[in-house]
């Protein structure tokens, strides 16, 4: 027969191998072991969408072709850029070179004074980049300094009383604002890691790809 102790053993022993079962019962049914071992039902149907999404190398892909994207955007705009201040720039210098020649006429100012009203417009129309918002800001504020300076002079020219240096004044104003476009420009392109160099003329080259393009 057992003694007290060793029958109050026993029963301890018992009631600890109940609580075991009890413990195995509620923690290690099936169902649950079938639950943690199943990744796939633990990360559920967007889980397992994004794993393969992942694996695909999607993310990467869209990286890729959203950067293609920003860099075509880039190149396209600045070249639209780049002709409309060409043509502007040469419409200002053949002014000047008329005045200075004293064969200007009211008739090629008020002329030149459309055009430049018309590259306005088509640059509005133009699709800025993000990144270039202060340079195409910059290039708006050039044309308006041209096309104030071509209306100072068709006033001058109608009234006949030129005031060379209230032109100067325009003049000196207009080079300011390309100083600051062309300023504008280089932030861009640091701020968007774009390759480029500044040539001895003052022009600047970039890179889209594997050509070169110069901006004056």
């Amino acid at each position: 027969m057992l003694n007290k102790v060793q029958r109050n053993f026993r029963r301890q022993m018992k009631n600890m191998n109940i609580e075991e079962d009890n413990y195995h019962r509620i923690y290690r049914s099936p169902r649950n072991t079938a639950f943690r071992k199943s990744p796939f039902f633990i990360m559920g149907p967007i889980g397992i969408i994004l794993f393969i999404f992942i694996f695909l190398g999607v993310p990467t892909k869209m990286m890729n072709d959203y950067q293609i994207y920003k860099d075509k955007k880039m190149n396209n705009y600045l070249q639209q850029e780049a002709a409309l201040e060409q043509n502007s720039n040469q419409i200002i210098n053949n002014i000047i070179t008329s005045m200075q020649n004293g064969n200007l006429t009211v008739e090629s100012t008020s002329l030149a004074i459309s055009q430049i009203e018309l590259y306005i417009n088509e640059f509005s129309k133009v699709k800025r980049p993000a990144a270039f918002k202060e340079h195409s800001k910059a290039f708006e504020s050039v044309l308006d300094e041209q096309l104030s300076l071509l209306r100072l002079v068709e006033v001058s020219l109608k009234t006949n009383s030129i005031n060379n240096s209230q032109i100067q004044y325009y003049v000196q104003e207009l080079n300011h604002k390309h100083v600051l476009k062309r300023n504008a420009l280089i932030a861009a392109f640091d701020s968007e890691k774009i390759r480029y160099e500044i040539l001895s003329d003052g022009s600047i080259r970039y890179w889209y790809k594997k050509d070169t393009f110069s901006i004056d």
